[in-house]
This record gives C-alpha cells, structure tokens and sequence, in this order.
C-alpha cells in the first residue's frame, strides 16, 4: 500500500464527493466532514465509509496509487458489482486528470 498522501485540492476532493454523492448515496450532509479529512494536514487515512449503496462496508478508498470503491464480500450482488466497476472508472479517469495537472 502506498504511504503517499494524496494531496489533492479541496475542489478536487469535492468532485471527487459528487460522484459518491450521484453514484452510490453518499450522505450530502457528509460532504463536509469528508472535505476536512481529505484536505487536513494530518489526513493519514486511506479509507472513507461513506457509499451506502454498496453495502454496511461501502467506502471509498486509496491504495497503490489508486482511488476505487470497496465492499464486503458478502455484500457483492452483481447489480453492485456492475456499480463498482463504473464508479470505479469514473474515479480513475478524474484521478488521472487531477494528476496530469
């Protein structure tokens, strides 16, 4: 797992919280305390619980250099799988895009 923090502005993380928010019902009254995780200096975290449609462990997460979505296993139906996958990619493609900058 990367020990990189992923310094991204706090627009960016709120983009970020859009797709969460559009995709996977992510509380919009959360939004702020997921923007002063990610933009603290002292952020450390890695993981953020906060996708209800995935499931009890839906959380958004940052490993090897990757932003993805993540879900218990036992929460996997293959309508949540189908989500994963397209939250996934939006992920990356506006990750690379942040990044490129």
């Amino acid at each position: 797992m990367s020990n990189r923090r992923l310094s991204l502005t706090e627009a960016q993380w709120a983009e970020i919280y859009d797709i969460l928010v559009a995709d996977l019902d992510a509380p919009e009254n959360l939004r702020f305390q997921f923007l002063q995780r990610y933009t603290s200096p002292q952020d450390t975290e890695r993981e953020y619980r906060v996708c209800p449609a995935l499931g009890f462990g839906g959380k958004l997460r940052y490993q090897n250099d990757k932003l993805d979505v993540y879900m218990y296993p036992e929460d996997e139906t293959p309508e949540r799988l189908k989500l994963k996958k397209s939250v996934d990619a939006k992920l990356r493609h506006l990750l690379a895009k942040f990044l490129s900058k």
